[in-house]
């Protein structure tokens, strides 16, 4: 199977704080792939370097066979869902779910059609005109969601989404996520530290366990 993401001895230092030492892995195209751990130890840095937001200080990263330490984040086909569902409270759904393709200028047709989809993929096609803060935070991720599959990204990265919450809710996205991971066939790079939901979602999982305070590695299956 064609590999989305390798990471070859990766290691990321912050001054004397080694984040993430010496790390190697695969993930397959179209895998939903777990990062595993308590927090402080390195996954959400190394999605971080997926992204393009941090550097490593050694070792090589690349998309879809292609080397991308000197890629902007902006310039690779990469996108990612944070905790904090970042929309703009101001806009509705559809201009929140539309604006990175108005950005990239795409055209109006397609931008309407494109958001459409996505919003109907995650079962938002009838609060299309309503605020953002105006849903609920189940409702809320969702758009986030969408936002981030409207620009048909290769790899999508999920930075504990469903931490903010509440168990039910949480335990139905996770069924929900899922599904649309499989729908349309993305890679899905989620951290979690809930072995539970871990086990729940994913194709495969990575499990991390810190050395120190102030040193953390990865662990292979």
């Amino acid at each position: 199977m064609p590999v989305a993401i390798k990471l070859d001895q990766v290691t990321k230092r912050f001054g004397d704080h080694v984040a993430v030492d010496d790390m190697s892995l695969e993930i397959a195209k179209g895998e939903f792939f777990s990062l595993l751990g308590p927090s402080g130890c390195g996954k959400t840095t190394t999605l971080r370097m997926i992204a393009g937001f941090e550097q490593p200080t050694e070792g090589h990263i690349l998309l879809e066979g292609n080397p991308v330490e000197d890629v902007p984040p902006y310039e690779r086909n990469v996108n990612t869902v944070f905790q904090s569902y970042a929309l703009f409270e101001h806009l509705n759904v559809t201009d929140n779910v539309a604006f990175g393709l108005k950005r990239k200028k795409i055209a109006k047709e397609e931008i309407a059609t494109r958001v459409r989809d996505a919003l109907e993929l995650v079962g938002l096609g009838d609060r299309a005109q309503a605020r953002s803060s105006e849903l609920s935070g189940g409702m809320q991720q969702r758009v986030a969601l969408a936002r981030a599959l409207v620009n048909r990204p290769a790899v999508l990265l999920l930075d504990e989404p469903l931490g903010a919450l509440d168990l039910k809710l949480r335990r139905q996205m996770q069924v929900e996520l899922k599904e649309i991971q499989r729908e349309v066939g993305i890679t899905f790079v989620y951290v979690t530290h809930d072995q539970e939901e871990a086990l729940a979602m994913s194709d495969r999982r990575r499990p991390w366990r810190c050395r120190t305070a102030s040193r953390s590695s990865q662990r292979a299956e």
